[in-house]
């Protein structure tokens, strides 16, 4: 086969499922041996670096850019600070005036009672009156008709 051609197609990225997941299967592998190695060394995955660190030495005003950046960060923690106290107070708030709110219901229904309590007091009045009246009275309709 001296004479074959190579085709100029580029070849076709399409594999089978079990190869697939043997390839996810050994990366898996791989990255769990990682962490293990890196947790017998006693080193963390990811160093941080520090705020002045992408800043280099011979940078003009770096002391100064420095403590602006600082004075920036802590600006922002102090508004993060300052929207979790306003948070707080919101939800102080909203409790007090859900007790306020009970109150109001019991009162409420403290009122519904009593009303309740008259509706039927009315009634029995009612009744006794118009059994005291239907015995003196003989007709019980109220009608003048003889």
């Amino acid at each position: 086969m001296v004479g074959a051609k190579r085709s100029k197609k580029s070849k076709s990225k399409r594999l089978t499922l079990k190869q697939k997941y043997k390839q996810i299967k050994k990366v898996k592998e791989h990255h769990r041996k990682q962490r293990k190695e890196l947790k017998k060394s006693g080193r963390k995955p990811k160093e941080l670096k520090t705020v002045g660190s992408a800043i280099p030495s011979q940078w003009p005003f770096k002391e100064e850019l420095l403590k602006e950046m600082a004075w920036k960060r802590q600006q922002v923690l102090m508004a993060e600070k300052e929207k979790r106290d306003q948070r707080k107070r919101n939800r102080e708030e909203r409790t007090a005036a859900m007790e306020d709110e009970q109150g109001d219901l019991q009162q409420l229904a403290a009122l519904q009672a009593s009303a309740s309590h008259k509706a039927s007091d009315f009634e029995a009045r009612k009744k006794a009156k118009l059994a005291s009246d239907s015995s003196k009275a003989g007709d019980a309709d109220n009608s003048r008709r003889a």
